[in-house]
C-alpha cells in the first residue's frame, strides 16, 4: 500500500489523523459473490468466466471482503499515533520549535 493511497483516502473522507484513517480503511469492505472458488468480487468472478446471469443466481454478500487486506493484521488502536499530527500540535503550541526545527 502506498502513501498516496492513504493520503487519497484521508482526503476523500476528510480525516486529519492518519491513525483514524487507517482504522476506517480496515473496516472498509467490498461486496462479493459466494462461488465454488469461495468469495469473489464481481471483477474476479467475471475473470473466472461467470456470466452476469450466473452471478444473479449466486449468493451476494454486501460486505464480504476487506478492501485493504494488507491492513488487516495491524492494530492501530493500541500504542499508535500520527507523528505528523503530533508535530503540528506541538508547533502550534510552541511556534519557536518550528522555527528552530527549520533552521537545522
Amino acid at each position: 500500500m502506498t502513501r498516496g493511497q492513504i493520503d487519497t483516502y484521508k482526503s476523500r473522507h476528510q480525516h486529519k489523523n492518519m491513525i483514524v484513517a487507517l482504522q476506517e480503511m480496515q473496516k472498509d469492505c467490498i461486496p462479493a459473490y459466494n462461488t465454488e472458488y469461495g468469495l469473489l468480487p464481481y471483477s474476479e468472478a467475471r475473470k473466472k468466466k461467470y456470466t452476469p446471469k450466473q452471478l444473479e443466481q449466486l449468493e451476494y454478500v454486501p460486505s464480504a471482503l476487506p478492501r485493504y487486506p494488507m491492513l488487516q493484521s495491524f492494530d492501530f488502536t493500541q500504542d499508535s499515533m500520527d507523528i505528523l499530527l503530533r508535530y503540528e500540535e506541538l508547533f502550534q503550541k510552541h511556534p519557536q520549535c518550528k522555527r528552530e526545527w527549520r533552521e537545522r
